[in-house]
């Protein structure tokens, strides 16, 4: 019987880089000041977190070369 090789993909970004970054994310989220913000400043916030997550699920599918 011949076992067949697996085939494995490797990517960018390891585990422990995946976890940093969310961590970073949820400290962001956790610092968010929701009743002492302006709206302004809490927009810009929001739309920074999810720039940041658009990012790391960019990164997390983006395969090494």
């Amino acid at each position: 019987m011949i076992k067949k090789k697996k085939k494995t993909t490797k990517y960018d970004l390891s585990r422990n880089d995946i976890v940093v970054d969310l961590n970073d994310t949820i400290a962001a989220l956790e610092e968010i000041d929701y009743y002492n913000m302006s709206p302004n400043d809490l927009s810009d916030t929001i739309s920074g977190i999810v720039d940041e997550l658009s990012s790391l699920r960019d990164s997390v599918t983006s395969q090494a070369k």
